[in-house]
């Protein structure tokens, strides 16, 4: 169990978005190559043999029984009221479960309505993620967010109908929709910190920075470390400094990702 210190870092934490430290360095790209997103075909191999749902409404916390929660009923409950900021700030409503890896540790999104009421597509959150997340009982809150903000740039990019565009401009590649996700999550993180000044956004640039990768001939490749930390960093200047619209963000980061590179040395 957590300590009343630990409990409330947690809800604090959580509650302001503190995005860094995205996927971490053991994260995959999914079988088929889409990044961190999956066909209907891989979540039922991958996701949905071990998937239990999370309610996003904080009155819903633990009604699914134990199987769909984290374990701990205070993080739950700030994850949930997380979740429910991610979906206000980016106008998506996904469903949100969490499952077991069968090998490495990732989260994903599926582009497919799984869930009634929940129209925008799947988050999947990997518990050994979540685990590997977690230090001395006390998940790190920055990585866990960073981790749903890039997810839910994602179920952004499915309901405006993007994915395909970006990744037929990258001949397959995932890594323009990746670094898009990037943009959305830093612009998240800007809007946070317009709402609560002490917010550390600058973490996002550097936990985007810190799971760059140089996987250049995969189909799953994410974009570079300095690709990914600048992604984060721009978007977050539409929000903090421009003060633009999502509309106007989600247009700007667009354009952002599609002007990007194959960085090959």
């Amino acid at each position: 169990m957590l300590n009343s210190l630990s409990r409330r870092q947690v809800a604090v934490g959580l509650c302001s978005c503190g995005a860094a430290g995205l996927l971490g360095g053991h994260a995959h790209a999914a079988p088929g190559g889409g990044g961190c997103s999956l066909t209907v075909a891989e979540y039922e191999t991958i996701v949905a043999p071990t998937a239990s749902d999370f309610a996003f409404a904080a009155r819903d916390i633990g009604l699914s029984g134990e199987s769909g929660t984290s374990g701990d009923r205070h993080f739950d409950q700030a994850l949930a009221i997380t979740l429910m900021k991610l979906s206000k700030t980016f106008g998506v409503l996904p469903s949100f479960s969490f499952f077991e890896e069968d090998r490495g540790i990732n989260a994903f999104f599926i582009p497919v309505k799984r869930t009634p009421g929940r129209p925008d597509g799947a988050v999947a959150y990997g518990r050994k993620l979540l685990k590997w997340q977690t230090s001395d009982g006390v998940p790190n809150v920055g990585r866990v967010v960073g981790v749903c903000a890039h997810e839910f740039g994602h179920a952004l990019q499915h309901k405006r109908g993007t994915i395909d565009k970006l990744k037929s401009m990258s001949n397959g590649s995932a890594f323009r929709n990746e670094l898009h996700a990037d943009f959305l999550a830093g612009y998240f993180a800007g809007i946070r910190k317009l709402e609560k000044p002490d917010f550390p956004a600058a973490e996002i640039a550097y936990g985007q920075f810190t799971v760059g990768d140089d996987q250049f001939d995969s189909k799953g490749h994410h974009g570079t470390p300095e690709q990914r930390g600048e992604a984060a960093r721009q978007g977050f200047k539409q929000a903090y400094e421009s003060k633009v619209s999502l509309d106007e963000a989600f247009e700007t980061g667009f354009r952002y990702a599609k002007a990007q590179k194959l960085q090959k040395p």
